[in-house]
């Protein structure tokens, strides 16, 4: 074996990345609720949640939610919103809200949670993969005054460890008087494409996908970890000085189908100090021959 060989397998065998395999303790959780803020006929809906949890899959929409109970009949808040939120316990989440055609505040929510424990028998280095995708909001419809119009719509990614927030993303989309407008907040995944018509009464917001690491922490031989990973989305409809039933709707999604490779987790060894000395020695061995080998070619 030459020379410049064995200093990039030294400088190789330092960044090796070993893939977690099937998760310790996941369990997977989805929620759907409906609060009537913002909507002036509140004996037709009523506030409303309701959530599942298990080891493998979780699922929940609108027509779980308990009808509210009228004169003679019921009235399902399916009628008025398309709420959906899944999970798996290969960490697939959505939580969409497909349409939401009354006044009020519609969320879905899906989270997925696991545990490790490093029994690498050296220090490792854990990271959380992202893909954010198919974001893409709309909203608007009829009003008799566009200044008082308001919708609103947006997302919340967490990564949790240990139950502390390590990284969260946010963004909110708004229609408020004609005018829309994107809100930030957390680690930056992106802008927002915008579209409005002239004397347009809808707007909509459309995402690129987001692929990228959470960095979790280094982690000594025989410490464990709990992770958690929350997505969620919400609309919210308010015109009061217009119609609030059916006469326009507010559309939010987002799913994130796991990760690198169908991975979340992913640990690397950290170097011993000796290591470090040994990599760089070998890429400044890798640097010296190839700056001999190109003042040979002159």
């Amino acid at each position: 074996m030459n020379t410049s060989k064995l200093a990039l397998q030294l400088a190789a065998s330092s960044l090796f990345v070993t893939i977690l395999g099937t998760a310790h303790a996941a369990n997977v959780s989805t929620t759907v609720s409906y609060d009537t803020a913002g909507l002036e006929r509140t004996d037709l809906l009523v506030p409303a949640s309701v959530s599942t949890s298990g080891p493998v899959s979780s699922y929940v929409d609108a027509t779980s939610l308990p009808p509210v109970q009228l004169p003679g009949r019921e009235l399902p808040h399916s009628k008025y919103m398309n709420l959906v939120a899944t999970a798996n316990d290969r960490s697939e989440l959505t939580a969409n809200v497909r349409d939401l055609r009354v006044g009020g505040i519609a969320t879905t929510s899906a989270s997925w949670s696991d545990s490790f424990v490093n029994n690498s028998g050296s220090s490792r280095n854990y990271k959380f993969n992202l893909a954010l995708e198919g974001v893409r909001s709309v909203m608007g419809g009829w009003t008799r005054d566009l200044d008082r119009q308001d919708h609103q719509a947006g997302f919340v990614a967490d990564v949790l460890v240990n139950g502390v927030s390590v990284w969260r993303s946010a963004q909110t989309y708004t229609y408020h008087a004609g005018v829309a407008s994107v809100i930030k907040s957390g680690f930056d995944v992106g802008d927002a494409v915008v579209q409005t018509e002239p004397n347009s009464i809808y707007a909509e917001f459309t995402l690129d996908h987001y692929f990228g690491q959470v960095d979790l922490g280094t982690f000594a031989n025989g410490q464990s970890a709990d992770i958690s990973y929350t997505l969620t989305s919400f609309a919210r409809w308010s015109d009061p000085e217009g119609c609030t039933l059916e006469c326009g709707h507010v559309y939010m999604v987002i799913s994130d189908n796991n990760g690198l490779n169908d991975q979340r987790i992913i640990s690397a060894p950290v170097p011993e100090p000796e290591s470090y000395a040994m990599l760089l020695g070998g890429l400044g061995m890798v640097g010296a021959i190839a700056r001999r080998r190109k003042a040979a070619a002159k």
